[in-house]
């Protein structure tokens, strides 16, 4: 892809990923959590099915709504599906070549991780941390 076509795809999940610890938006009426664990599931598989393209243009408002949900909610639930999110960015940063985005993706990812106490995805932070530094 072009530089401008990139920009457009990579600087709303960069300003997404900003806003991760000033609470929920009232400008957002997120939908049920079941339907966002939903698209959250298919954006792994959008990314496992090499949609990067797909992936990157829903992850930036589905993680700002994610990102309410999970505040407003406070559940474990919440946490965990935001971090899925999380992990979708870090997913979409380091296939098109955003090392940086790739880092703060993952490290989103591991603070939502730890609101959810999911020992899991704290352990595939270490992991996925450890690969993005290889390359």
């Amino acid at each position: 892809m072009r530089a401008d076509e990139l920009d457009v795809l990579i600087r709303p999940i960069r300003e997404a990923l900003d806003v991760y610890d000033l609470g929920a938006d009232s400008d957002i009426r997120p939908r049920d959590l079941d339907e966002l664990k939903r698209d959250a599931d298919a954006l792994l598989v959008a990314v496992r099915a090499g949609e990067i393209k797909k992936a990157a243009s829903n992850v930036a408002g589905l993680i700002e709504e994610g990102t309410t949900t999970a505040h407003a909610l406070n559940s474990t639930e919440g946490w965990l599906t935001l971090a899925s999110f999380y992990r979708t960015a870090y997913d979409v940063a380091a296939k098109l070549g955003f090392p940086d985005l790739a880092q703060l993706s993952l490290a989103r990812m591991h603070w939502a991780a730890e609101r959810g106490s999911d020992a899991v995805l704290g352990g595939m932070y270490q992991y996925l941390r450890a690969l993005t530094y290889l390359s």
